[in-house]
């Protein structure tokens, strides 16, 4: 990538289905806890890794590139947990 001192590294669409899934999974154990740092550190890591997500789906459905994986859970599942403070 231009500008940028590391080489990237790729993830295959449902790799980085199967990680949100997990991360989501983490923030779900969490959740009983939402003041603590590991469910900030847990939700914002959750958040990226959806974000880059949605942005795979995007591009896919932008060059008719159907995907197998099933997307109805969310960060926003848990947004509620966090203090105004914290959106």
């Amino acid at each position: 990538m231009p500008n940028r001192e590391y080489p990237g590294a790729v993830v295959q669409g449902d790799s980085l289905y199967s990680l949100f899934s997990d991360a989501l999974d983490i923030v779900e154990e969490l959740k009983a806890d939402p003041d603590s740092e590991a469910f900030h550190a847990a939700f914002s890591f959750t958040e990226r890794l959806e974000d880059r997500l949605r942005h795979y789906i995007e591009v896919c459905e932008a060059h008719g590139i159907k995907w197998d994986f099933d997307v109805s859970r969310s960060t926003t599942d848990f947004a509620s947990l966090l203090g105004e403070d914290d959106l």
